[in-house]
Order: C-alpha cells, then structure tokens, then sequence
C-alpha cells in the first residue's frame, strides 16, 4: 500500500482498513505504518496549541498516559505555539507528532474540522504526523460530568485508545482493559464521527471525578442541555409566598409551595423568569427555559381558575397536564419576539405525563421532556402506555423531545430495593434503537437524555456498580451509535473484561436479566394503569412497594448466581481477571447481604 498523500480529499476517497500492528521486538516499519513506540522507547511526542481549552490539553495528556501505559515509554505533551518552528525542528526526525486538537500544524496540514457535528472529532494518518481533533469548548470542564459543550478531541482520544484495544467498562484500574506492547505502531486511519443524541449526560455511579471521567470515556456529555431550568419556580415560596400567595396551588384551605398555573399575575412573572433566565444563559447549549410544577407537588391547584382544567377522568399522569401546558404556551408566546431562536420546554411528569388535551398543536417553539423508567420496560403494558404517551407529544409537534430518565429505582422506597441488581442490557438497547427510529419516522429531533443514578445510597455505590456499571457502558455505548449490536457489545465484554471466566459471567449476567425481565415484581410500572387516580394509588399498586426478595432475587435465585459466580472465580485465580471477578463477587455479596436483611442501618 503506498505511503498517504496529505491531501484529505484523497484520504476520503480511499477505502482505508484500521490495523493496528503489534509488532514487540521486530527491526523494521512498514512504509504505511506510524511508529509510537519501539522497545518500550517512545517515538511519539503529544503536541497540543499553547492556548488550546483545557478540554483539549486534558485529552493530550490522557493520551500520553495512556500510551504510556501501554508500551512502557514516556510520552511527553509538547505544547505548539504560533511562533513553533516547524514540525521536523521541533520534534527532529525520529519523533512522530501526535497532534491533539487544532493547532498551527493542523492548519499546515489542511485537516478541515468544518464538516464535523457537536462533540464530533476526525481521527487521520499522515506521513507527517497522525491528528486526533475535534471540536472543542472552552467552558468544558472534563472532570465534570453535567459541564456542557462540544469535547471532540477528548471523544476522538478515546475512540483511538478503544482502536488500540483499550476498554473502560468500569471506572478505576481494575475496570479498564489496557493491552500491552514495548513497540506500537498504526497503520493508515481516517475516522471522522459524531454522536447522535446531543444530550448523553449520565449521573455517575460513583462521585468524584474519576467517575465523571470514565462516564466521558463511555461517549457520555451533552453540548445542548434542554431541561436545565427544571423546576424552574423551587425559589418562589422564599421570594413570593408572603407578598404573592396568589402565585401559589390552592390545596384545602390554604395555599402551599407549589403552584397556581392559572393566575394571570403566576404567568406574568413566569414570562419576566423565563426572560431573564434566557438572557443569563448561553443560546447553543441552554435553549430553553423549563416550565413545569416544583418538585414533589401533591396535586393540581384546586382554585376557582385551575379546577374547570383538572382532568381526573385521565387518571394521576394527566390530573394537571392541561394546566402546565396552558401556561408554557403562553410564556412561549410572550418570549418569542427577544428570544426567535429558543424557546420553552414542557417537563412531562408525574401528575402532567400526559399529552394535554386542550392544545391541538404546540407553537413552533415549545419543546417538551418526558420522565421515563427504561429499567422498568419488562412490563410491556408500561413500556406501551410509555410509547402512548410519547405517541401523544408526537402528535402536537414540539419542536424537540428530550427525556429524565432514571437508573435509581433501587433507591427509591426507603431503599428497600437496595441491593436489587437491574442488569438492563436487552431493555436499554431496545429504548434507545426506538428513540431513534420514532425520531426519524417523525422527523422530530430528539436532543437525548438525562439520566439520574442517585438517591438514599450513597455509601452503596461502589457495591452498586457491578450491575449498574455494565448498564451505563451499554448506554454510553447506544446514546452515542443506537444502531450497534448489542450482543457483539456483551461477547466483547465477557470475553475481553473476564477472560478465562468469560463463559459463567455471561450467564451470571444473563441469569440475572432474565430474572429481572420476568415482570414478577408484585406491583406494575406506573405507565400500565391509567386507571389510578391519586399519587397513593400509584405508589401502592407500583412494584417499588412490593418486597423484591420476595417476587424477584429469592433464595433460590440468589443461590443459583452465587454459584455460577463461584465458577468464575475458579476459572479465572489469577490477574488481572481474578480482581475484576472479585468487584463482581464485592457487590454481589453487598446484594446477598440486603437480601438477608442485613446492613439496613442506613435507611
């Protein structure tokens, strides 16, 4: 194969093959290839610009580190300023430039980043150097999970680390698959790619920032955040409760922390909020202002105005959805002449999931997101009335859908679900593969998802991963390309991550998924039953009260996993697959424990 022309044009039009050479001790290089590293020597040095946004430099020095890790070398991060001399004087002949992000000498060499997405990056080989850049923001903080704006180049780092053979299933060492070679060197490459969804901003499992860096190795970040008000009107019982009680719902007798959507003097400081909200935040990643109840709301107002909206012949979901909706829309209308480009976002929950049914069609700028439970899909009566609900939104033609999702049932009522292990892998492909279709069948954007791990155990979230890890890496994974193949995902993983134990961890695994899915939880998935009409109704009938030891992970289940988990540690004694069985057997014992009715202290 003949050595690569620096034209871009030419590398397009070739039909490039990735091979990665692992060549420990060999003499020669082949004219296409690129040497990193020769005999544990490096023969590559990182350049990033001087002044390139910290996300950029993060993403050169995490790739230094871990082509350090990999052959044994040092890599040195060589910054390039617009005074550098040339490449060749810099670095000298027997050192390969590794260009991260744009700089002068990416200028040089005409890789154009002009045709790439948000968070996209453009992966390419040259004689001269190999490039890894995308596009960056200089208000990324990549050691911050919910920090937003586009972080290509640190996307593109990792999507090159993952074609060198590198896996980060987990966050910290023994959740990471690093190879091994004193000499390295890469054949031709030119990869350009881009997510998706615009919005994969997913809650670690762990805190700390170690955690919010593996979820970006996962893909996971957001360059538009279209929910970030969210409940928007939390400061309005502070400011407004003694001088305007009128903003405030009618419950009983009296007027509580939550609020009256029908007011006329409610809307009007609605509207001034949301003004000043979107004058204060940046259009590209904040383009809309949430309208939606605070937090924990009982009911609907119950006032003169509110009551002729309240329709409790929908059922809890719907009870105030006409009352929410009627007054997004006037806000929409009133901020749409400062504001033509942004607008206003309906938040779709608890007592207002439901379309409403007052408005035929939404003005071109309202959006709405919708809280939704994927775990819980093993009940297809749920998972249909939650396709039903979004079916409704779908008719009134919001501008765009974006969604609350929610990994933390096991946290939920009282922790007694704590320790529940929801290996979710089949239902998370099948949500996201269907995202993706109802998108473009409509033609209606789907920005993505938030997706909350939190909850009553925080001291429990290392015990919590063995499960919850494998459900976030297969989410990363489909957020950023929906179409992958799910089971090539989970071979890849069982056979790279567990090695000699491959075969009882995928049925330990499987085992556990397929109880899981069963959808004998004793209770339903609130989407089922429009029939229940107050929040007690759903909170009785839903499986989160019902006791999972009992309809789920029983003796003899738990038994069953205990001993196929017993014949992964006998398969694999020894590292680095006995420590990463042995993270498995930590939480699952966690799980054993709470099943028993142990190390209960916390609730």
């Amino acid at each position: 194969m003949p050595a690569c022309k620096t034209s871009l044009t030419t590398l397009r039009s070739a039909a490039l093959a990735v091979t990665l050479c692992w060549m420990v001790g060999m003499t020669t290089v082949h004219a296409q290839t690129l040497t990193l590293a020769k005999d544990g020597e490096a023969r590559a040095v990182v350049g990033v610009a001087a002044d390139a946004p910290d996300v950029t430099r993060f993403a050169a020095e995490e790739l230094a580190a871990y082509l350090g890790q990999i052959t044994g070398g040092t890599f040195e991060v060589l910054e390039i300023s617009d005074d550098s001399p040339a490449m060749v004087e810099q670095l000298g002949d027997e050192r390969l430039p590794v260009l991260v992000g744009a700089s002068r000498y990416t200028d040089q060499l005409q890789v154009s980043l002009d045709d790439l997405g948000p968070d996209g990056f453009r992966i390419v080989t040259l004689p001269e150097a190999l490039v890894i850049a995308g596009i960056d923001d200089s208000r990324v903080n990549p050691r911050a999970w919910r920090s937003l704006g586009s972080a290509g180049s640190l996307y593109g780092v990792y999507r090159f680390l993952e074609e060198l053979g590198c896996r980060f299933y987990f966050p910290g060492e023994v959740g990471e698959v690093i190879p091994s070679s004193a000499s390295l060197w890469v054949s031709r490459m030119d990869i350009a790619d881009a997510p998706y969804f615009r919005e994969r901003l997913g809650q670690p499992p762990l805190g700390g920032e170690e955690s919010a860096v593996w979820m970006r190795k996962l893909g996971c970040g957001a360059t538009e955040y279209p929910q970030a008000s969210c409940h928007s009107f939390n400061r309005w019982p502070d400011k407004y409760k003694e001088t305007h009680p009128e903003y405030f719902a009618l419950h009983g007798d009296r007027r509580i922390n939550h609020i009256c959507f029908s007011h006329p003097n409610a809307r009007r400081q609605m509207i001034e909020d949301a003004r000043s909200w979107l004058r204060e935040h940046d259009a590209d990643v904040y383009p809309y202002f949430t309208v939606m109840q605070n937090d924990g709301a009982p009911g609907p107002c119950r006032c003169e105005l509110c009551q002729p909206h309240i329709h409790d012949e929908r059922g809890w979901m719907g009870l105030q959805s006409d009352l929410v909706a009627s007054a997004a829309v006037e806000v929409a209308r009133a901020i749409a002449d400062e504001f033509p480009e942004r607008g206003i976002i309906i938040g779709a929950y608890n007592d207002y999931t439901l379309p409403p049914t007052e408005i035929d069609s939404l003005p071109d700028n309202v959006a709405v997101c919708i809280f939704k439970h994927r775990q819980l899909f093993w009940d297809k009566e749920g998972y249909d009335g939650f396709k039903r609900v979004l079916n409704g939104w779908l008719e009134l033609q919001p501008q765009s859908v974006a969604f609350w999702e929610y990994y933390n049932f096991d946290c939920w009522a009282g922790t007694a679900w704590g320790g529940v292990p929801a290996v979710t892998t089949s239902l998370i492909s099948e949500d996201i593969k269907d995202l993706k279709r109802r998108s473009e069948e409509t033609g209606i954007p789907f920005s993505g998802e938030l997706i909350f791990c939190d909850g009553r155990l925080e001291e429990h979230w290392q015990d919590r991963l063995w499960w919850m890890g494998l459900d976030f890496y297969v989410t990363g994974k489909l957020l950023w390309h929906p179409d992958r193949d799910l089971e090539a995902m989970l071979d890849e993983f069982f056979t790279t991550f567990f090695g000699p134990a491959a075969e009882p961890m995928a049925r330990f695994y499987a085992r556990a998924e397929e109880v899981w899915n069963t959808g004998d939880h004793g209770g339903i998935y609130g989407y089922a039953d429009p029939s229940l009409k107050t929040l007690q109704e759903r909170m009785e009938a839903a499986s989160f009260s019902a006791d999972p030891w009992e309809h789920l992970f029983t003796p003899d289940v738990l038994a069953e996993l205990n001993g196929i988990l017993k014949e992964a540690e006998m398969a694999a004694p020894r590292a680095p697959y006995a420590a990463r069985v042995a993270m498995v057997r930590s939480g699952f014992n966690w799980t054993m424990q709470r099943a028993a009715g142990e190390d209960a202290g916390e609730e």
